[in-house]
């Protein structure tokens, strides 16, 4: 199940959800020892330049073996292709080297070296459009709604959601959106395994269009249950042990986040996230997410930590992704599309345009294919919410219609 269109990819994940550079973004460096050979030429009995030279080529092949990118440049004119290159590029950089062995084969140096690789940020902010990115937060379902009863949690299925949007408002990248009402996951004790994919991907995609955006986040809250049940039990043993740190209070929060990308449904991003600490107040006591009182003790600050975590994957992960909206109507030569202003649109911007075509397997979807047409779409008027652009040829010549997309990469 993927969108089938082939821009941006990585050479270690040829077989990933979208095509589009759906390497997982990580704003702490991941660091890794490889060991690699390198060989150059001997030229003149400068054996310094050719250990340069094999020390060079050692370490592309570990950048290329610790993950790289092919990526292409397009050149329009008129809305015309007219001309594409490819080029490879990685991440990836070399914090430390260690010679292993050196040795000359004929007139070629080989040298071995133990190379201590980490991989940058996939987006470093330069590298970026700037345009906001739609986001939807749909519900976080509770998988056993008995575990809310302890505090009364029985929000929580709405109230990470919010708690999620009031830390995404300030992102200069996304326009979030709450849709705490919508579930996406029917059996949550298997989400979103096989059994539960495609009715997940048809899901996603349906709201995805009804709220009109490019990203749909879900998740289902896994435990969020006492470690020992009776360690909340009033009695005046009890009482006593806990008074003494003898009882154990300690409360689980496990949660699993997805994110799906809203034209084919697939995961772009899914992580579990697990914390915990002592739920201090009484079991009979009610919070929500959001109260002054959950915030006051250690268990509740435990789970805003998580919930911050959470947040700052979701930029990351969404904010690395190219830009991508629907076209909601084609009249004439002009083609008006759901993004504007608010997205950071402006007069002049172009976009290329795909065609969709969503696919089914008898009566199952089973995916979006993208068609790159080789042809741009360059803003005209930009109002808050749409945005309208003209072609330079009529667009019936190559059947662009409503629901077809736009993209900036």
């Amino acid at each position: 199940m993927r969108l089938l269109f082939n821009r941006r990819l990585s050479l270690l994940s040829l077989s990933g959800v979208l095509g589009l550079l759906l390497t997982l973004c990580s704003g702490a460096a991941h660091a890794e020892w490889v060991r690699v050979t390198g060989r150059a030429l001997i030229y003149g009995g400068d054996y310094q330049q050719a250990r340069k030279a094999a020390q060079e080529d050692a370490l592309r092949q570990a950048a290329l073996m610790f993950g790289a990118e092919v990526s292409s440049t397009d050149q329009m004119e008129l809305g015309r292709l007219t001309q594409s290159s490819v080029s490879v590029s990685s991440r990836a950089k070399a914090k430390r080297v260690v010679p292993v062995s050196e040795e000359v084969e004929d007139d070629t140096l080989v040298l071995t070296v133990d190379a201590d690789m980490y991989e940058q940020p996939l987006c470093d902010g330069a590298s970026v459009n700037a345009y906001r990115r739609k986001l939807a937060l749909l519900s976080f379902s509770l998988q056993d709604p008995g575990q809310a009863s302890v505090g009364g949690l029985y929000g929580v299925e709405r109230d990470i959601p919010s708690y999620l949007n009031q830390l995404l408002q300030s992102s200069p990248r996304l326009a979030v959106h709450e849709a705490s009402q919508l579930h996406l996951y029917d059996e949550l004790a298997n989400a979103p395994t096989h059994e539960t994919e495609l009715r997940t991907l048809t899901k996603a995609v349906a709201a995805s269009r009804d709220l009109g955006v490019q990203f749909v986040v879900s998740g289902v809250v896994r435990n969020i249950t006492l470690r020992d049940p009776e360690g909340l039990k009033r009695s005046v043993l009890n009482n006593t042990l806990r008074f003494v740190g003898l009882k154990d209070t300690y409360r689980v929060f496990d949660v699993e986040m997805f994110i799906h990308d809203g034209f084919s449904g697939a995961i772009l991003f899914q992580k579990r996230y697990r914390t915990g600490a002592d739920w201090e107040a009484r079991a009979d006591e009610q919070y929500g997410l959001l109260s002054a009182g959950f915030n006051q003790m250690e268990y509740g600050r435990a789970v805003k930590r998580a919930l911050m975590n959470m947040a700052g994957d979701i930029e990351e992960n969404v904010s690395c992704q190219p830009f991508m909206t629907r076209i909601a109507r084609v009249e004439g030569r002009q083609v008006m599309f759901e993004a504007g202003a608010n997205a950071g649109i402006r007069p002049g911007d172009t976009f290329q345009i795909y065609r969709s075509r969503q696919l089914f397997d008898a009566t199952r979807f089973q995916g979006t294919e993208l068609r790159d047409v080789k042809l741009a779409l360059q803003v005209d008027q930009v109002q808050p919410e749409f945005s309208i652009g003209r072609l330079n040829i009529d667009p019936t010549r190559l059947n662009i219609q409503m629901d077809d997309v736009l993209i900036r990469w």
